[in-house]
């Protein structure tokens, strides 16, 4: 074979990780603004129990506090049992730098790069999935996005997560990752492996 051994390391890493069932998943992407950092008072959040950090991402170099559930760590294990997680964030590779440790998530899940042109998160998106499907978490797809999932040939869902901003007024609102989306994920991943 050309290539000698290290063609024939990479053909058994392959059907290593086709038994190991690696790359048979969807994949999800998450955000984080929004998702995972939850928009919430910082009076609300201690009610809640959420944590409030402050971060300093690499991409701006500016002191960042955010709201982080404890609870989203199980919401988003829930989803890794059916899905290859991802992040696409405009946070990009600080969000596993600086939120995965925060939750306790893996840092070695992959990032799907911004568009540098349009600020665009699904050409990233669709480089990592390399033509699997895939469900998207998001509070706010841009028009950018909305115009390139229209030619996106794989199956995919996007699950717009709401992140109204709550305070003391309101605090039953929901806001970031909730059971519920995280199902409604999980039942596409299903469904799409009835098809």
């Amino acid at each position: 074979l050309p290539g000698g051994f290290g063609t024939m390391e990479e053909i058994f890493e392959m059907l290593t990780w086709r038994q190991l069932g690696i790359g048979n998943k969807p994949c999800a992407f998450l955000d984080v603004d929004g998702v995972l950092n939850h928009f919430v008072s910082a009076d609300l959040a201690e009610r809640r129990g959420l944590r409030r950090i402050t971060v300093v991402p690499q991409s701006l170099p500016v002191e960042f506090t955010v709201i982080l559930d404890p609870a989203d760590r199980d919401r988003v294990l829930r989803l890794a049992r059916h899905f290859e997680m991802a992040w696409g964030t405009t946070w990009e590779e600080d969000a596993p730098r600086l939120i995965a440790p925060q939750l306790g998530l893996p840092t070695t899940w992959p990032v799907a790069h911004i568009d540098r042109v349009d600020a665009a998160k699904v050409p990233g998106i669709l480089e990592v999935a390399a033509g699997r499907p895939f469900v998207w978490l998001d509070d706010d797809v841009s028009p950018a996005d909305r115009e390139h999932l229209t030619r996106v040939p794989q199956p995919h869902r996007v699950i717009e997560v709401p992140a109204p901003w709550v305070d003391h007024r309101d605090p039953r609102r929901v806001t970031g990752l909730t059971d519920e989306l995280v199902q409604e994920a999980i039942d596409w991943a299903r469904e799409l492996s009835t098809r």
